[in-house]
């Protein structure tokens, strides 16, 4: 037996997800969502990386850069790691890259396909690169899971101004920290402004 959601169901679950972006924004917020060994977090990734609705998609793909945002903050970055969010991540980079293949093989094909993660959650994905990126242990994580060659592969075929705007600073932080520089690029908000 197939169990379906009612539209009501699903417009709640995209309103949780809204609201969920909210309570990541604080310190307080984040830290429920990594508590239980990160069992929140866990949920959120595995319902992020399922085909859902563009709303709720973008709430969680904000709601997992806010707490990448704030784990140098709140000391969390270990928790981040193990609670399979740089999977997600890889997930979602990854997505992006076949669906590009399979739009250049087939041009006359669809434009936007079921599923597809819009340009707002990558572009808060990519964030949330940047900011694990910054700190050692997220970087080495993301390094052994090959993330810096997904972004350049998604940069060599991305149209949208903004995510290739934050890929650049991505590929930014992973050459000065490739290349031994000592002075770290600044915080993240820096960062993100540039």
């Amino acid at each position: 037996m197939v169990a379906t959601r009612s539209a009501e169901e699903e417009e709640d679950r995209d309103h949780f997800a809204a609201v969920l972006t909210n309570v990541s924004q604080d310190s307080f917020g984040r830290s429920i969502l990594l508590g239980s060994n990160g069992a929140h977090l866990k949920w959120i990734n595995q319902e992020f990386t399922r085909s859902c609705r563009p709303l709720r998609q973008e709430s969680l793909a904000r709601v997992i850069r806010n707490v990448c945002m704030g784990c140098q903050e709140d000391g969390s970055v270990a928790s981040i790691l193990e609670s399979g969010t740089v999977a997600a991540i890889v997930h979602v980079l990854s997505d992006r890259i076949a669906r590009s293949a399979a739009k250049e093989k087939n041009p006359a094909g669809p434009s936007s396909q079921e599923g597809e993660f819009t340009p707002a959650a990558l572009h808060a994905v990519v964030e949330a690169v940047l900011c694990l990126a910054l700190d050692d242990q997220g970087r080495e994580r993301l390094w052994n899971q090959k993330v810096p060659d997904i972004l350049q592969k998604i940069y060599e075929n991305e149209t949208d101004e903004q995510l290739c705007s934050a890929l650049e600073r991505c590929a930014d932080v992973f050459i000065s920290e490739s290349n031994g520089v000592d002075e770290p690029p600044g915080t993240i908000e820096e960062i993100a402004t540039e």
